[in-house]
């Protein structure tokens, strides 16, 4: 009588083929989340970054005499921002400063200052 040679796999070694491949697809499940969470506090902090050098700009561009302290709350993305900027004369210039904070799981927030001579 002749022996077949049996084709296939062990029960053993299929169980340990599907280990691998659950483990290989829960660390790229892990990546892929920490990969869509770091674009989204990017795009936080790109947003930030502009309405800070947006006001900045605005402040630059104001004639000195009416140069004010002040603030408001864009809204972007379902994100509100509180920017607030400060005037604080100092000798012969004076000092801008424009701050953004925001909510991401934690505070988070930017601030930017410049100087401004009076002209003449």
């Amino acid at each position: 009588m002749k022996t077949l040679k049996q084709r296939g796999f062990t029960l053993i070694e299929v169980a340990f083929a599907l280990f691998i491949l659950t483990f290989v697809l829960l660390s790229m499940c892990t990546m892929v989340y920490s990969v869509i969470r770091a674009a989204g506090q990017s795009r936080e902090i790109i947003i930030a970054n502009t309405l800070l050098q947006d006001q900045m700009e605005l402040l630059k561009n104001t004639p000195y005499a009416s140069l004010t302290s002040g603030s408001d709350s864009p809204l972007f993305q379902n994100v509100t921002y509180a920017r607030r900027w400060f005037i604080t004369p100092s000798n012969n210039l004076t000092i801008l400063t424009v701050t953004v904070s925001w909510n991401d799981r934690v505070p988070r927030s930017a601030t930017l200052t410049t100087y401004r001579a009076e002209s003449k």
